[in-house]
């Protein structure tokens, strides 16, 4: 069994057991208010001190200094092992100019013991629904904040928005601002179950293989209105180009 596991991931369970509980602890300092005293304690840590040697060792940093970057390196994350880091999807860095766009707003919380979360379900039924009833291309523009109230949930905000002002000409009162700046360009095309690991995949492997380190913004996502027109295996699919700010 330890053979097999090292073949699989690397390195040993114990060692992989360590690298995982770090990498999560680095999740709850950037998305969560959570003390590091908390933290420390809910890894499994005797103490802060030794935490914070342990984390200094793996990211460079101490925690404090983590969770007050306005960057977010995501070198030295250890994914899952279940998460496929093999994956390859379309990529390339680009400059994206600012553009206003025309929607609605949804937000929801994550319960920190489920990260690392799959993609909504009702976020799918929301991309499917917009596109249908607006017949055009959509946008999605996330954020993930720690939570203002609980400090052991994240708080998560979608904006869905087009490029025009009125659907059935009917205006659109809400708008949001594309803001401009370097990003790292995703295409993806897959199904449901794809879909809800693919936001994963991109922020524990290939963005640390890439050295890539994440800046303040929002992600976008710009689905294309052709994807519910494809179907595999009765399944609709999206079509979709995946953007995140990069230094």
């Amino acid at each position: 069994m330890q053979d097999f596991f090292k073949e699989k991931c690397g390195v040993s369970i114990g060692k992989y057991i360590r690298q995982r509980k770090l990498s999560r602890s680095a999740t709850l300092l950037k998305l969560t208010s959570q003390s590091v005293t908390d933290i420390a304690f809910r890894m499994g840590f005797d103490s802060v001190q030794s935490y914070s040697r342990e984390f200094k060792k793996t990211f460079g940093v101490n925690p404090n200094n983590y969770r007050k970057a306005d960057f977010w390196d995501l070198r030295n994350l250890r994914p899952p092992y279940w998460l496929d880091c093999d994956e390859h999807y379309q990529f390339e860095i680009c400059q994206l100019t600012s553009k206003e766009i025309f929607g609605f707003q949804t937000s929801h919380q994550i319960a920190t013991n489920d990260l690392p979360k799959k993609a909504s379900p009702i976020k799918w039924k929301i991309i499917h629904e917009t596109l249908r009833t607006w017949g055009e291309n959509v946008y999605c523009l996330s954020s993930f904040k720690p939570d203002n109230t609980k400090d052991q949930v994240i708080a998560v905000s979608s904006f869905f928005g087009m490029e025009h002002n009125s659907v059935d000409g009917g205006k659109i009162p809400m708008s949001r601002v594309i803001k401009c700046g370097k990003y790292a360009k995703f295409h993806f095309v897959g199904h449901k179950e794809q879909y809800q690991q693919f936001s994963n995949t991109i922020y524990m492997c290939i963005l640390p293989k890439l050295n890539l380190i994440r800046r303040e913004g929002e992600d976008i996502e710009y689905f294309h209105l052709a994807s519910v027109q494809k179907q595999q295996s009765n399944e609709s699919i999206v079509d979709l180009y995946y953007y995140i700010p990069v230094l």
